[in-house]
């Protein structure tokens, strides 16, 4: 089975390309699904969480996403120190649902491919890919953030060229949602 990476910046469009992919019918597992699970209230992973930060970090008995998310784009020592606990158990269920999956292909969508050092899940990668403004944009009409709180999403993820250098291909994704499901299908159809 080819696994495939499914990577891209914050607002570039991977998860609407995974969704895309699961409309053919193929098998995607999504890192930032598994970190939302790995974070439900009485994980191990939230109380290591609230450890760090303290109670503040809970809202209405879940982890207060936008709070951490604060947290973690203003302060790269945070950030690192998420990370530490949330990456060992993301690459295990990874790991544990590839090996799981039965089909010519799947779709592995990890967002911090390469910051993370999980190529080696993979054995290919696809960037989804558009412009930085593009990027900042989506994530303010997305998430309702400023362009200054998007900006400090992006500047702290691995750089366009970084990402691109990594690429086996590149979806764009800086035109019409037509545009990108051609894409998709015409990868769809090679892998299968």
């Amino acid at each position: 089975m080819l696994k495939v990476a499914l990577y891209g910046g914050a607002g570039s469009g991977k998860s609407t390309a995974a969704e895309l992919f699961v409309a053919l019918g193929a098998p995607v597992i999504d890192a930032d699904i598994i970190a939302k699970e790995l974070t439900v209230a009485g994980s191990p992973q939230l109380e290591q969480i609230i450890a760090v930060w303290g109670p503040r970090i809970i809202k209405n008995n879940q982890l207060d996403r936008a709070l951490l998310r604060h947290i973690i784009f203003s302060n790269a020592a945070a950030r690192m120190r998420l990370n530490e606990i949330m990456h060992p158990p993301i690459r295990r269920e990874l790991k544990a649902r590839i090996d799981s999956t039965e089909a010519p292909y799947c779709i592995v969508v990890i967002p911090l491919l390469i910051e993370t050092r999980m190529t080696d899940l993979v054995d290919y990668v696809v960037v989804v890919d558009c412009p930085m403004q593009m990027q900042i944009e989506r994530i303010i009409a997305r998430d309702g953030l400023s362009a200054y709180e998007a900006a400090k999403i992006v500047n702290a993820q691995a750089t366009r060229k970084q990402r691109l250098d990594e690429s086996d291909r590149v979806i764009d994704n800086s035109l019409d949602i037509n545009h990108l499901k051609d894409q998709v299908y015409n990868l769809h159809k090679e892998w299968t």
